[in-house]
């Protein structure tokens, strides 16, 4: 099975990577799931770590160009 990666999982899997992240993985959801179509999985080496890499991930997907709005 080939997953096509949209434009937001991109920027998603790029900031975590970019955070030094461990483990990366995309569980494809489509059609399974009412409310995402992608989990974006990876692995931080620390509390402190993972924290980073989710605020990476929030804030290049909440940048002008921005895929969705976070509240």
């Amino acid at each position: 099975m080939t997953l096509t990666m949209t434009p937001e999982l991109r920027e998603a899997v790029m900031a975590a990577q970019g955070r030094k992240a461990v483990d990366v993985g995309i569980l494809d959801l489509k059609g399974n799931c009412s409310f995402t179509d992608y989990f974006l999985l990876c692995t931080g080496t620390s509390t402190r770590h993972s924290q980073a890499i989710c605020d990476a991930v929030v804030e290049q997907l909440r940048k002008p160009s921005g895929f969705f709005s976070i509240t």
